[in-house]
Parts: C-alpha cells; structure tokens; sequence
C-alpha cells in the first residue's frame, strides 16, 4: 500500500516530466517542418549547397532529439505499466481470497440454514437475556456477510478500473513504439540524403 501511495504522488511528477518531454518533441517537430521548408527552397534557388548539407543535419539533430524524447516517454510508460500490472496482479490476488473467504461462509450460512440451526440455537437459550444475545449473534453474522459481499463486489469493481487503465497504458506504448519506430525510419532516410 505503501508503495501504491508513493506512485501516486510520485504520478503529478510524471505526468509533467511527460509533458515537458511532449513539448520538446513538438517544437523539434515544428522545426523540422520549418526546415523541410527551407530545404525546398534551397533546392530551388541553389540546388545541393553547403546551406542545404547545413540545413539537413539540422534536421537530423531536430529528429534524433524527437526520438530520444519517445524514448525516454516510452521508458516512463514502462515502468509505469510495471507498476500498474503488478497492483493489478495484487488486487487480483486479494479478490480471490475474499472470493474463496465469502463462498466458504456462504456454504456454512446454508447448512446452518437448511438444519434450522439458527432457530435451534435462539430456542435453545436458558433465558430471554440470553435467547435476545443469540438472536444479535445471528443478526451480526448476516450483516457480516452482506458486508463481505459489499467488499467482494467493490473490489471487483476496482480490479476491473484498474484493468482497464492498464489496457489504456498498454495502448499508448503500443503506439509510441509505432511512433518510435517511423521517427527511427525518417531519421535514417534523412541520413541518407545527407551522404
């Protein structure tokens, strides 16, 4: 819990660390658009030039910075889908158990309930005292049990939430790595206008 507790405040952190991470990428985006513009015209007006060798290792720069930046995002999703996978996993855990817990009392509650146990066990008092304490026993053990279930039926929920945000996490690693991998390609076509 400890450890959920730090990746929550530790999450603002990422998330602007991520922003300020997707903000590098888009200028070095917009300064590849504002270079592939120059290099057009330097094509025009002056054909191959050192202006232009210029120009495209600019651009090289521009487009090593932006797949550096995703992957280091994609690093940041890593680890956080590490995390998430592994609360997952220990939710996953803690719901089988009160699932396993809850069937248990319920199968009990049944065999009481099918001998008339209870009512045996009201009945069979010495006194009204004691006959009024059995009764509140037998109430408590049912509302013990619709609590139970309460918390099965919550942390059910939750499991599925969490699900779900590491699906979500998982998606956006799939598509930084397609993105990587055609930043990766443009760079090396890129270099290859350079020689």
């Amino acid at each position: 819990m400890l450890i959920f507790a730090a990746l929550l405040a530790a999450c603002p952190m990422l998330a602007e660390g991520q922003e300020h991470v997707r903000e590098e990428i888009r200028q070095a985006e917009a300064e590849i658009a504002r270079i592939n513009k120059l290099v057009g015209d330097t094509r025009k007006e002056q054909g191959t030039t050192l202006d232009h060798l210029k120009l495209v290792g600019t651009k090289i720069e521009k487009r090593q910075k932006i797949v550096s930046g995703i992957e280091s995002e994609m690093g940041t999703l890593s680890g956080e889908l590490r995390s998430k996978s592994a609360e997952v996993s220990q939710l996953q855990k803690e719901y089988d158990e009160l699932k396993s817990r809850y069937s248990a009392l319920i199968r009990i509650a049944y065999k009481n309930y099918r001998n008339n146990s209870f009512l045996s066990f009201i009945f069979s008092a010495r006194d009204f005292t004691d006959a009024a304490r059995r009764l509140y026993y037998v109430k408590q053990i049912s509302a013990d049990l619709e609590k139970k279930a309460g918390e099965i039926e919550a942390l059910g929920k939750k499991l599925g939430t969490e699900v779900t945000e590491l699906n979500e996490r998982k998606s956006q690693l799939s598509e930084l790595q397609k993105q990587h991998a055609d930043e990766v390609k443009e760079l090396e076509n890129e270099r290859v206008q350079l020689k």
